[in-house]
């Protein structure tokens, strides 16, 4: 990717997208996941920057994506402390434009774990779209030799020596819980996104999250759609339809509603 991002003292590959005309004072932040197959992370480097110019396009937003520690491009290693370094940077970096008033963060999987952590406490994230998010890792974890050839599988780990403490590393994983929400994020708008054949993360888990988010929780379930929504033009248009209404109109309750097969 032509741009970069510093974090700490990372160098991460980067991508930003300006709208050409219609600007308006809104900052997208793109959360990407754990990769899906071996050297997965490699799809991100064309996918999540088409999606982030597109938004730009239609919405009029400014948006930025990284590759986070690890991914493709992007040296350093996986590590939820890792990660979460590099969305505050990614924050930062977006709060620093004097032409961004507000900043949403879209996430997907576990980037959608880590957006849920963070703006819990970072008050200059005013919104939150998360796509295919777990509502717990357990399943994930529980068998922690598997997880860990999994995120070497997919590119994540490059050092054979990393980490050094293996519970250390995994017990960051053990800190979130997407279901523990404060009152923060129950006060900002938020679009759950999510596939109904979801082989990945099962769609009762946007049930779940929409629950505890409550009624400023927008839940929109895409039918027959697996895990990588952001190939699906349904999933694009409903993200698109959101950002048109993102500051126009308060939420008015939460609405649940699927989005039907074009067949």
């Amino acid at each position: 990717m032509e741009s970069t991002l510093e974090s700490d003292s990372v160098t991460l590959a980067a991508h930003w997208s300006k709208p050409k005309k219609h600007m308006r004072r809104v900052g997208v932040i793109i959360i990407h996941g754990i990769p899906v197959g071996s050297n997965g992370g490699s799809t991100f480097v064309s996918s999540y920057p088409e999606l982030g110019d597109r938004l730009a396009e239609e919405n009029g937003v400014t948006s930025l994506f990284m590759l986070m520690r690890g991914t493709a491009d992007s040296p350093g290693e996986f590590s939820i402390s890792n990660w979460r370094r590099d969305i505050r940077s990614a924050v930062d970096a977006m709060a620093a434009l004097e032409e961004i008033d507000s900043i949403v963060l879209v996430a997907t999987s576990m980037g959608g774990v880590l957006a849920l952590d963070h703006a819990a406490s970072d008050e200059r994230v005013s919104g939150l779209v998360l796509i295919s998010t777990p509502a717990s890792l357990e399943s994930w974890i529980h068998n922690e030799k598997q997880f860990m050839n999994h995120v070497r599988d997919v590119g994540l780990l490059h050092d054979p020596s990393y980490p050094g403490d293996t519970k250390v590393w995994m017990q960051e994983f053990k800190t979130l819980n997407p279901l523990d929400v404060n009152a923060r994020l129950k006060s900002i708008p938020i679009l759950v996104l999510h596939g109904s054949d979801d082989q990945v993360v099962p769609v009762s888990a946007a049930h779940e999250i929409q629950k505890a988010l409550g009624e400023n929780c927008e839940k929109r379930i895409i039918d027959n759609a697996g895990h990588r929504l952001r190939y699906d033009p349904r999933a694009v248009a409903t993200l698109f339809g959101w950002f048109d209404r993102f500051g126009a109109n308060p939420p008015t309750g939460a609405l649940s509603t699927n989005v039907p097969s074009n067949t």
